[in-house]
């Protein structure tokens, strides 16, 4: 953690201790004995109290529906959620310079932004769908049609071409296709193909042999390698186009990531516990909080709005 980061969470316990026991002298001495120990050190004070000034405000998520509407935790129940409002303020600082995005950014030959759908027509006559918060970079030649999947998720209606062989790479799989329509998702719990029409190869570093995919299969690949095959209704593929979001036991987390990329804000996911439970259902994620608010209605937790671009999903 850095020294800024420290402070800001050094205040946020300050701002609990204060709040509990505000007429004890001697720990209102050492607080400004803290205030004095840094120039930066008032600073991430007025910060911390702005936060906890926004949850006092007593927000909850707007749906229009009151039995979605939860009170904040209680006076001594709030030093997680001070430290999530200095969490988020910190991760939208590093947002502003994250690298990763950059670099992306330089790479690819098409991205789609928050919320944004994209279609997308290729030389050869192939369509791909973008969904938000997706990047992909294209290398056309005489004996190939390659696409690398920088980030996000993407469908591709694939153009015949015996003679140049279509594939996907993410990070841990490769799509291979001479003309179908499939999807290919590379997010951070790993990469994942389902085919809609046709057929695809899968190579993977685990397997010898490419796994061979028809319309309603599917495989994913974790972080680690591990692959996974399984099966999906074809016609709920890139349901996502229509900002419909589909979950089949699929962790809580991994749900709250997708959702994530049409949200122009941060959620932050509290709970390891609710982290890991698998989910299932169809999400519209035209309204992302009202989304989240059945997510979390689902799973038995609780949904906070601390501003309008902080949203806080929370299993504890």
């Amino acid at each position: 953690m850095t020294a800024d980061g420290h402070e800001a969470w050094m205040a946020a316990d300050w701002l609990v201790a204060l709040t509990d026991d505000p007429d004890d002298p001697v720990l209102r001495a050492r607080f400004a004995d803290w205030l004095a120990a840094d120039p930066d050190n008032p600073g991430q004070w007025k910060a911390v109290v702005r936060a906890y000034r926004a949850l006092d405000a007593g927000a909850s998520v707007e749906t229009g529906r009151p039995a979605e509407v939860t009170p904040l935790p209680s006076r001594r129940g709030r030093r997680g959620w001070v430290a999530a409002c200095v969490g988020a303020a910190m991760a939208a600082c590093l947002a502003l310079v994250a690298l990763p995005s950059l670099l992306q950014s330089l790479q690819a030959d098409f991205t789609s932004g928050t919320a944004e759908i994209r279609r997308i027509e290729l030389a050869d006559g192939s369509v791909v769908r973008l969904a938000p918060q997706t990047a992909i970079a294209v290398d056309f030649g005489s004996e190939g049609r390659r696409v690398e999947l920088l980030d996000g998720i993407a469908v591709f209606d694939v153009a015949p071409d015996p003679a140049r062989p279509f594939s996907v790479s993410a990070a841990q799989a490769t799509a291979t296709a001479i003309g179908t329509a499939f999807e290919v998702r590379r997010i951070a719990s790993g990469d994942a193909v389902a085919v809609r029409e046709g057929v695809v190869d899968v190579a993977t570093a685990a397997a010898a042999e490419p796994a061979r995919l028809q319309a309603g299969d599917a495989v994913r690949v974790s972080a680690a390698g591990s692959v996974q095959r399984g099966t999906v209704i074809p016609g709920q593929i890139g349901l996502w186009a229509d900002r419909l979001v589909t979950a089949r036991e699929r962790p809580v987390a991994d749900l709250v990531a997708e959702i994530r990329r049409y949200f122009d804000g941060i959620i932050i996911l509290r709970g390891d516990g609710l982290a890991g439970q698998p989910v299932s259902g169809i999400f519209d994620v035209s309204d992302p909080a009202a989304a989240l608010a059945l997510l979390a209605a689902s799973q038995g937790a609780a949904l906070y709005r601390i501003s309008p671009w902080i949203l806080v999903l929370d299993g504890d």
